[in-house]
């Protein structure tokens, strides 16, 4: 996956990338570990923006390779 890491993601809050603080750094990893666990658990998906209908395990791939790409 590749994508454009500065385009903000529909429905979610606006992303400060200029920001280094590492309070902020570390709230925004506090972010992505709550979500993914919240994910765990989650048993209605939506279809997704990009990929359409997808599985749990298909949807959790997609956020992997998601992050994956933020953090290259």
């Amino acid at each position: 996956m590749k994508h454009n890491t500065a385009e903000p993601i529909p429905g979610a809050k606006p992303l400060d990338y200029t920001n280094t603080d590492p309070e902020a750094i570390n709230a925004a990893i506090a972010r992505v570990i709550d979500a993914l666990l919240a994910f765990q658990n989650s048993t209605v998906f939506y279809p997704h923006f990009a990929y359409g209908d997808l599985s749990h395990d298909d949807y959790l791939i997609a956020h992997l390779l998601h992050i994956d790409d933020h953090l290259a």
